[in-house]
């Protein structure tokens, strides 16, 4: 696993430099690599051991490292063939990601959203007999977005309810 984060680690690190900084065979190389990686079974690990290493991470870096977790385990396949400690897991680390990160603005809002889905994709497997407090840990996360966002145009601020 060691050489698969390395791979999705510097792809993500290429995809995301600033346009014309990077040869298009590179740009190419990588993009490959990541597709590799979607495709993987076990293409999600990687992904969640990025996002719990380094909270600065680049917001682009963590939004590609978020695409290629949500494309690893949107299908209800893929997520089904994991065991229930590594479902528990996997939303378990989501939720322990986002919430402290974007309360602290260490997270942009459309990562946050990211893998909120992943969490909601995740989690539409073991609910309710495996995760009793799931829909409370989703309101805790609309709760922590809408203290987050700045008043609407006339100064208000959005209800969870709204979101």
């Amino acid at each position: 696993m060691a050489s698969l984060l390395q791979q999705l680690s510097q792809a993500a690190q290429v995809l995301s430099a600033p346009s014309g900084s990077v040869s298009t065979d590179l740009l190419r190389e990588a993009s490959a690599m990541v597709m590799e990686i979607k495709a993987r079974p076990d293409g999600w690990q990687p992904a969640l051991t990025i996002l719990q290493s380094d909270p600065s991470l680049d917001s682009n870096v963590q939004f590609l490292v978020a695409t290629v977790l949500e494309e690893v385990l949107k299908k209800p396949a893929r997520a089904a063939a994991l065991s229930t400690e590594q479902r528990l897991a996997v939303h378990g680390e989501l939720y322990n990601i986002m919430v402290p990160r974007r309360a602290s603005r260490q997270m942009p809002k459309y990562v946050c959203t990211k893998l909120a889905k992943v969490v909601v994709d995740v989690g539409k497997l073991t609910f309710p007999s495996e995760h009793p407090g799931y829909m409370a840990d989703i309101y805790m996360l609309c709760q922590i977005t809408a203290q987050a966002m700045p008043p609407d145009a006339f100064g208000r601020q959005n209800s969870p309810e709204e979101l």
